[in-house]
């Protein structure tokens, strides 16, 4: 009988471990393919008119949306029905040392994402996204 309690238990203690770590390592996985597609399709780099800025610029709320999104699509599996990921956006201007945070025209954005992993914690990462003068801007 105490086999018995002692193989229940080891099997519990072990689909845990496993549930946690798929949890874990999918929410991981998902952050780390994020990549730079939302913050290309954010960037601003024509006027109203169509013409050429002479500094483009990331829309903020643009950026938001498309990185709520992502996340609400691809980590609904690895969430529970009241669970949601965190997402927490500092908008700052990368060419001065001011960092405002509701800055009209940013030209960097830090996210901080913090994601719940079952019932046992939290996973917490941060990704920056920096405007850069570079071949694209016709030098």
């Amino acid at each position: 009988m105490l086999n018995l309690f002692v193989v229940a238990v080891l099997f519990i203690f072990t689909n845990s471990i496993f549930s946690y770590s798929f949890a874990y390592s999918g929410i991981s996985r998902t952050f780390a393919a994020f990549g730079k597609g939302a913050a290309e399709c954010s960037v601003v780099s024509l006027d109203s008119l169509g013409n050429e800025l002479d500094r483009p610029y990331f829309d903020g709320a643009e950026f938001a949306n498309r990185a709520s999104l992502y996340f609400e699509e691809n980590l609904s599996r690895y969430l529970t029905k009241n669970q949601e990921p965190e997402l927490d956006f500092y908008y700052f201007d990368a060419f001065s040392a001011e960092n405002i945070e509701e800055l009209a025209k940013p030209t960097g954005i830090r996210m901080n994402f913090r994601c719940p992993v079952l019932r046992y914690g939290y996973y917490e990462n941060t990704a920056t996204f920096i405007l850069r003068q570079g071949d694209s801007y016709g030098d």
